[in-house]
């Protein structure tokens, strides 16, 4: 079988991967909250969309905006869920891709 013949380093990349598709898919549905019920803020982040217009300066803004939990004062249900999972997720592809380091070897 395909999947028993992965290496560890294998799996850990596919994986992360994986996360990272469900980041940008949980970013683009964040953007897309802010920008139909809170438009100002979004548009004081620099307009963000999970792909397009999504320079080093806004993504710094749109980080700090995440981790200091900035959209709580919006009282918006869907954004605090977002939020939660978006950071949460980060955090496993952070950890995840640590873990690809770990297990790396020289020729794979």
């Amino acid at each position: 079988m395909f999947i028993l013949s992965l290496s560890i380093h294998d799996i850990l990349t596919w994986i992360a991967i994986v996360l990272c598709f469900t980041v940008i898919t949980l970013m683009s549905r964040f953007f897309r909250v802010l920008r139909k019920r809170h438009k100002a803020t979004w548009m004081t982040l620099g307009e963000p969309t999970a792909v397009y217009n999504f320079s080093a300066a806004i993504q710094w803004k749109v980080n700090r905006f995440l981790w200091r939990r900035d959209y709580k004062q919006l009282a918006d249900p869907m954004l605090d869920r977002l939020g939660v999972a978006i950071k949460i997720l980060m955090v496993a592809i952070v950890l995840t891709l640590l873990l690809v380091g770990a297990f790396w070897t020289e020729g794979e």
